[in-house]
């Protein structure tokens, strides 16, 4: 079975692209760019791709699990690809050409070429820290090796934003920032090159289970106050709390951990006709229970519930569709240039 495959290729994390199933029809192929093996997004899209392979006649869906998510973005809207992460940040600043994005001529026009087919927490903004590092709160990172995100995603911004709410903290003046993709940092970070390794996963993160096998770990938790109020007031921020009992005794701390968590989209070429759209959606929500079986978090961050919670920009018709179809009311979006 497919799913069984595609949980032996999370659990070992090896793998970078998965093929389309070979007894799919090949009439069209559909493309989808994720992030590394083992984070959520990599579950979540394979899950995706899984359900066109398995129930969508004359389609078949590929995942690449390679580049940074702003990459991503700028493959679809130039129709290089089909569908990848995007979220409202994102899509700002693609707009507006900042940040990541500060290099395109075009960002305004290629912006609006993104549209949504769904929304889900992109999972907890976890702070990583080993157990015996001396690391016990956000002002203990002064002086220390940090990775906040890879440098070409938007990741750095918001990790940026959440040390300097908790200890007025700044990247390059107060701290040394690594700059690495996803799975190197990882890896970094386990070879000790690394003292803080800032990634969002659901918990319990399977990377982050694999880790406190060897090595005992604390999470650093995140403080309520005016900075962390502001950082709230974007629509797509909230908090979570979790404990050490999510991940057992490997993680050292003391009481409840909370973190930050957001929610971001999965984003469709606009000019993917209704009708794929519609059947790539329908093939999803309708195998759900294939989907929350990959992961024992996915049936409390990917559902109905969720999936309309932020719209940026706007909803592929396709996707539209589906939701009226079985009785959602569909939100405003919200507007991403400006």
């Amino acid at each position: 079975m497919k799913s069984k495959l595609f949980g032996a290729i999370v659990a070992c994390a090896a793998v970078a692209t998965i093929a389309a199933s070979p007894a799919a029809a090949q009439d069209r192929i559909l493309k989808i760019a994720t992030f590394a093996p083992g984070s959520a997004q990599f579950i979540i899209h394979n899950a995706i791709a899984n359900a066109v392979n398995n129930h969508v006649d004359g389609t078949s869906m590929e995942v690449s699990a390679t580049g940074a998510a702003t990459q991503h973005m700028v493959q679809v809207a130039n129709g290089e690809i089909d569908f990848s992460l995007t979220s409202l940040i994102s899509l700002r600043l693609m707009s507006g050409q900042r940040g990541p994005f500060q290099n395109l001529s075009n960002g305004a026009e290629l912006a609006p070429k993104l549209l949504s087919i769904m929304a889900h927490p992109i999972g907890a903004r976890h702070f990583v820290v080993y157990a015996d590092s001396g690391i016990n709160s956000f002002a203990d990172i002064a002086d220390k090796k940090v990775f906040l995100g890879p440098p070409a995603g938007t990741a750095v911004s918001q990790t940026s934003a959440i040390i300097m709410s908790q200890a007025g903290l700044e990247a390059g003046a107060d701290f040394e920032q690594i700059s690495l993709g996803w799975g190197p940092a990882v890896q970094a970070f386990q070879d000790r090159q690394l003292d803080v390794l800032a990634i969002p996963g659901n918990v319990p993160d399977p990377r982050i289970l694999n880790m406190i096998q060897t090595n005992d770990l604390r999470l650093l938790s995140v403080e309520e106050n005016d900075a962390t109020a502001g950082i709230l007031r974007n629509p797509i921020n909230f908090l979570t709390t979790t404990s050490s009992a999510d991940y057992g005794s490997g993680i050292k701390n003391d009481g409840d951990i909370v973190m930050f968590n957001a929610v971001v989209n999965v984003a469709v070429r606009a000019d993917l006709d209704e009708e794929t759209v519609y059947q790539v959606v329908k093939a999803f929500w309708e195998n759900i229970d294939d989907a929350w079986a990959l992961a024992p978090w996915m049936e409390g961050n990917v559902n109905l519930e969720s999936a309309l919670s932020v719209i940026p920009g706007g909803l592929h018709p396709g996707a539209e569709r589906y939701y009226r179809e079985i009785g959602l009311d569909i939100p405003n979006a919200l507007p991403i240039g400006g």
